[in-house]
C-alpha cells in the first residue's frame, strides 16, 4: 500500500477513526499497530508477509537467547545476522550474482529460475532495523523485549515500515509502551509534515518524474554535456521529492499518533563536503552504518590500517544496499573517493590559506558537483551509460540542448530554495516558511491533489 494511492487514504481515514479510543486500552493499542501495520504491508503482496513475521521471530528468539544464554551470545547473535543477512542476499542479489558469475567465467549458473524471484517490499529498511535490535541487546544498549506484540508494534509499524526511516528499537520501543502524546499540537504538526510530504511527493517529484524518465532514456548522445548536468540536478531534486516526502508523511503519520521519530533529512543541498553530505541524506541509514559497520570496523579488524579502507567498505556497503547493480556500488565507490581526498585536503594548510567564504563555496561546489555526477550514475541503467554519460559531461559535448518546461522551473526554483533560504543547520530537509499556517498547509495538500503529476510509486519502495 503506497501513501499516493486511494487504498492507502481509505485505510488512514479507518484507522484515525479509531485510534483515539484504542489508544487508551494498553494492549488493544499493540494490537491495533500490528495488525493495520499487516494490513498495510500484505495489501502489496499477503505472500511476503510470512517472510517479515519470520524475520522478526528470529530476531525476537535471538535476543532473548542472548540474554538468557550469556556463554552463548556471539552465537545467538550471528544466528541473527546470519538470518538476516541470507534472506536479504536470496532475494535482492542471487540472481545478479548469478548472472554475474554466468558472465564472468562463463558458467551456467541457474538465473532462470533466480531472475523470477520478487523483491519483497521493504525488505532492506526492516531488515537493518531488525538487525540493530538484536546487535543493541548484545551491546547491552537496551533489555530484549518480552512482549512480542509490543516487538512486532516497533517492527512494522506502517507509517516507516517500507521506506523508513530505519527507526532504532531504543528510540521507539519505550514510546510505544504508552499512548503517545495525542496533543492537540502534535496532531496539528502531523498533518503540516504530512501536507509537506505529499507536496513535495506530487508537486515537485511526481512533475519532474516525466522529464528525468525521458532524457535517460534516451542515448546519452542525443544531449549535450549542460544538459546532462541539469537532467542530474532535475533527478537529484526528483529523488529529494520523493524520498523526503515519503519521510515527512511518515514522520507525521507518526507525531499524529502521539509517537516521535527522528528527521531522515538535514538540508542535504547545503553540504560542503562528502562526508557532510552523507550526514544529511538518508540519516537513519547513514547512522545506521556508522554504529554498525564503521565503527565496529575502525576498531576492529582494519584499527592497524586506519580510516580509509574503512570508509571505502561502508559507502561501498552503502551502494549495495540500494540494489543489485554496478551503478549503486559505483555510486557509494564515488562518495567514498570524495571522502579520502576530503581527508587528505584538510589534512593540508590548503584550507587554511584560502579565506573562509571562498573556501565554503568551492566546497560546496565541488560537493554538488559530485552528487550530481554520482546521481547520474545511480539514474542510468548500467555502467554502460553511466559512461558514455559522463563522457558528454566531463567535455560538455555539444548536442540538443535540454527545453527546460515549467516542473524543470519549478524543479530548479525549489532548489534554489533549498538550498539557500536562511536556516538554521539543525532545521529539518526543507524551509518551514509554508508550513506553520493554516493556509498554507491546506494550499501544500490542495496543490497534491490538483497540481499533481502523473501517479508514480515511490522511488526507494525498489530498494
Amino acid at each position: 500500500m503506497s501513501f499516493n494511492s486511494l487504498e492507502f487514504l481509505v485505510f488512514i481515514a479507518v484507522f484515525a477513526a479509531i485510534w483515539p479510543w484504542v489508544r487508551r486500552h494498553d494492549r488493544i493499542r499493540t494490537v491495533a499497530i500490528v495488525a493495520g501495520s499487516f494490513v498495510f504491508y500484505a495489501w502489496w503482496d499477503p505472500r511476503f508477509l510470512p517472510l517479515l513475521v519470520f524475520s522478526g521471530l528470529i530476531d525476537y528468539g535471538a535476543a532473548l537467547a542472548i540474554e538468557r544464554w550469556t556463554a552463548w551470545r556471539r552465537t545467538w547473535l550471528w544466528v541473527s545476522i546470519g538470518a538476516n543477512l541470507a534472506t536479504l542476499f536470496f532475494f535482492k542479489y542471487a540472481a545478479w550474482l548469478s548472472g554475474q558469475l554466468t558472465g564472468i567465467l562463463g558458467l551456467e549458473a541457474p538465473v532462470g529460475w533466480l531472475a523470477d524471484v520478487i523483491l519483497p517490499l521493504g525488505i532492506s529498511f526492516y531488515t537493518f532495523q531488525s538487525m540493530s535490535y538484536t546487535i543493541d541487546v548484545y551491546r547491552r544498549d537496551i533489555r530484549a523485549e518480552r512482549d512480542v506484540l509490543l516487538f512486532f508494534a516497533f517492527l512494522t509499524m506502517f507509517p516507516q515500515l517500507v521506506a523508513g526511516p530505519i527507526v532504532r528499537a531504543r528510540d521507539l520501543i519505550d514510546q510505544l509502551r504508552t499512548p503517545g502524546a495525542f496533543t492537540p499540537e502534535n496532531r496539528w504538526y502531523g498533518l503540516q509534515r504530512i501536507a509537506e510530504g505529499f507536496f513535495l511527493k506530487c508537486v515537485i517529484a511526481d512533475n519532474l518524474a516525466p522529464s528525468v524518465d525521458r532524457m535517460f532514456a534516451s542515448a546519452p548522445d542525443d544531449w549535450s554535456g549542460a544538459s546532462w548536468w541539469l537532467g542530474a540536478l532535475l533527478f537529484s531534486l526528483q529523488i529529494f521529492g520523493d524520498f523526503v516526502g515519503y519521510s515527512s508523511i511518515a514522520i507525521g503519520l507518526a507525531a499524529w499518533m502521539g509517537y516521535h521519530f527522528h528527521e531522515n533529512f538535514l538540508n542535504p543541498f547545503r553540504a560542503t563536503s562528502p562526508r557532510d553530505y552523507t550526514r544529511r541524506w538518508h540519516v537513519s541509514l547513514g547512522t545506521w552504518l556508522r554504529d554498525y559497520v564503521y565503527r565496529p570496523l575502525i576498531k576492529g579488524p582494519m584499527k592497524a590500517i586506519g580510516p580509509t579502507v574503512a570508509i571505502c567498505a561502508t559507502m561501498l556497503l552503502s551502494g549495495l544496499w540500494h540494489g543489485a547493480n554496478w551503478t549503486f556500488v559505483v555510486w557509494g565507490g564515488l562518495y567514498a573517493v570524495g571522502m579520502v581526498v576530503q581527508r587528505a585536503i584538510a589534512a593540508t594548510a590548503i584550507p587554511r590559506l584560502l579565506p573562509s567564504m571562498v573556501a565554503i563555496a568551492l566546497a560546496w561546489s565541488a560537493t554538488l558537483a559530485l552528487t550530481l555526477v554520482a546521481r547520474m550514475v545511480f539514474r542510468s541503467s548500467d555502467i554502460g551509460f553511466a559512461s558514455q554519460v559522463f563522457r558528454r559531461m566531463a567535455t560538455l559535448a555539444e548536442g540538443a540542448w535540454y527545453r527546460l518546461e515549467a516542473p524543470g522551473i519549478v524543479g530548479v526554483a525549489a532548489f534554489m530554495l533549498i538550498a539557500f533560504a536562511p536556516l538554521p543547520r539543525s532545521a529539518g530537509a526543507v524551509p518551514r516558511i509554508l508550513s506553520p499556517s493554516v493556509a498554507a498547509t491546506f494550499a501544500m495538500l490542495l496543490s497534491a491533489l490538483l497540481l499533481r503529476g502523473p501517479a508514480n510509486g515511490f522511488i526507494y519502495f525498489q530498494f
